[in-house]
């Protein structure tokens, strides 16, 4: 008969360790060598953009014309009062 297996005997044995940690190590081997250009891509890609917008002084200021421009394109020529109107230093005033 064969002897029956609990979880202290496949703990206690050897041989059932050196299997576990052969497929932990293929099975993860081959996960990360199949996910590793991905990663490396995305990694890339978000350090180079942190090096393009290191200078964030530039880049706010690039960001608030930008958006002044599509603002004044949008609202009314002449301010209402008691609306709430966007300024150029990005405070929001009410024009009374």
């Amino acid at each position: 008969m064969f002897e029956q297996e609990t979880f202290m005997s496949l703990l206690r044995d050897r041989a059932h360790w050196e299997f576990e940690l052969f497929l932990m190590a293929l099975f993860d081997g081959l996960i990360g060598a199949l996910l590793w250009p991905f990663v490396r891509k995305h990694w890339r890609h978000h350090v180079w953009r942190d090096v393009r917008d290191f200078d964030h002084a530039a880049l706010n200021a690039a960001v608030a014309a930008q958006m002044s421009q599509e603002f004044v394109k949008r609202t009314d020529p002449e301010p209402r009062p008691g609306v709430w109107h966007w300024t150029p230093e990005g405070e929001n005033n009410v024009q009374n």
